[in-house]
């Protein structure tokens, strides 16, 4: 019989019953872990779970709840109103971070635990995540361009007129070097801000696209932040970087594949 235990606020296993009463027998663990086995609704002290294994707790002891690491409450961003979500890799959708739990490398619901744990019994491989293709996102990154195409051309009503009324050729050069810097920061403003705070720029959101780490986590704001800058090398190679995508398994870009993320439909 297989069963998981906690340890070190975070699940382990699976184990057999011997070697459950071998970790009995070094101390690892004693009558208050809490253990759990396909079938269970919840986690179980040992001791009630297998009284022959482990004495019970005594009078008094305060039994922790099993807390995975990988669940652990995300303190959210300020002026965030919604909890932090992350991909349940069995059922692809989008679930709380506090409800999903690490199950071999893959973020899993509470509803999908016991069958992707009867999977692993099994021998079955874990379920691959929905990749966005190339030309899903191509359209993604077609709409963002619409979304942002009215900063872009206030700022070149506000700028053509100095443009036209300048002189020197050093001051035109000048403002639109200035043009461009401030397009720059605007662009990285939009993408780092969107993906960092909701996994996706209006246009992924419009695609139902999300951006998310390997295991289907969110990616923060650090992250998004680097993938920015690595979607410029990308940019510069001819774009080759994102042709990749159309030739990738995970439909990966290079900027992906730098920053360890997976553009995922919800």
């Amino acid at each position: 019989m297989t069963w998981y235990y906690a340890e070190n606020n975070a699940q382990a296993g699976p184990v057999s019953d011997e070697q459950l009463r071998g970790l009995v027998a070094a101390g690892r663990l004693d009558g208050t872990t809490l253990v759990w086995k396909a079938g269970m609704d919840n986690w179980t002290p040992l001791a009630q779970a297998l009284p022959d294994i482990a004495p019970a707790a005594a009078p008094g002891a305060r039994i922790e709840p099993v807390v995975s690491k990988s669940t652990e409450a995300v303190k959210r961003p300020f002026g965030q109103l919604m909890p932090e979500t992350a991909l349940c890799s069995m059922c692809g959708q989008f679930k709380p971070v506090d409800d999903l739990v690490m199950i071999a490398g893959q973020r899993v619901c509470a509803q999908c635990k016991p069958l992707e744990l009867q999977k692993l019994q099994q021998g079955d491989a874990a379920p691959q995540l929905n990749y966005g293709g190339f030309w899903i996102r191509f359209a993604a990154t077609f709409m963002d361009g619409i979304v942002m195409m009215p900063v872009i051309l206030l700022s070149y009503f506000f700028v053509l007129p100095k443009l036209v009324v300048a002189a020197q050729g050093t001051e035109s050069l000048g403002t639109q070097l200035l043009l461009q810097l401030g397009y720059f920061l605007f662009q990285a403003a939009y993408k780092i801000f969107f993906t960092g705070r909701y996994g996706a720029t209006p246009g992924k959101m419009i695609a139902g696209l999300k951006i998310v780490r390997e295991d289907g986590s969110p990616i923060g704001y650090g992250l998004a932040a680097l993938r920015f800058l690595a979607e410029i090398v990308s940019a510069l190679i001819f774009y080759i970087g994102y042709i990749m995508i159309a030739f990738d398994v995970q439909k990966r870009a290079l900027h992906d594949r730098l920053c360890n993320t997976r553009v995922v439909r919800k």
